[in-house]
């Protein structure tokens, strides 16, 4: 199955936590249990804390060179666990880009 993409709005206080809650709405999934928000860079998964701010974490990534998304994915066995990076299982939901809502 290739990877949807969507655009959604994120204000800066929202947590990952709020943006699963989102995005989790945003694909209707039927079971949300096991998804987490995950930043692609350099060919690998980081699993995000629920308490970070996405916000923060594009503002200071746009200002360094190579690209990344933010990518809403159901995390294998070990990384549900805290253990190793993940690998792509081509069972993503990419966050294509995470809008700031200035109006708040």
């Amino acid at each position: 199955a290739l990877p949807i993409s969507k655009t959604l709005v994120v204000h800066p206080s929202d947590t990952v936590e709020t943006l699963c809650q989102l995005c989790a709405q945003k694909f209707k999934l039927a079971s949300k249990e096991g998804y987490g928000i995950f930043l692609y860079q350099g060919g690998k998964y980081h699993r995000l804390a629920a308490d970070v701010h996405p916000q923060e974490i594009k503002a200071v990534l746009q200002s360094q060179e190579g690209s990344f998304y933010f990518v809403y994915r159901k995390a294998e066995e070990e990384e549900a666990r805290g253990g190793k990076e993940g690998k792509d299982s081509g069972e993503n939901r990419t966050v294509d880009h995470v809008k700031e809502d200035r109006k708040s």
